[in-house]
């Protein structure tokens, strides 16, 4: 009886680890997916809005900081 205790916490125990790592998984993806659509939007700004950064701009931080802002 005792060894059928033992065995049971021990699947127990498994299952109950393979779930929070599948949970930790999936936490990861949506995780990821959200940062990967922010990069595309961050990317689709920059190439709407390249074409009014320069030298001059990119030299003064104040002018680059409300350029940004």
């Amino acid at each position: 009886m005792a060894l059928t205790t033992v065995v049971l916490e021990r699947e127990a125990e498994h299952h109950t680890i393979l779930a929070q790592h599948e949970r930790e998984l999936n936490e990861g993806v949506r995780a990821a997916g959200v940062l990967s659509r922010r990069v595309v939007e961050l990317q689709r700004a920059l190439v709407a809005t390249a074409h009014l950064i320069d030298e001059p701009l990119l030299a003064d931080t104040a002018r680059l900081d409300a350029f940004v802002a």
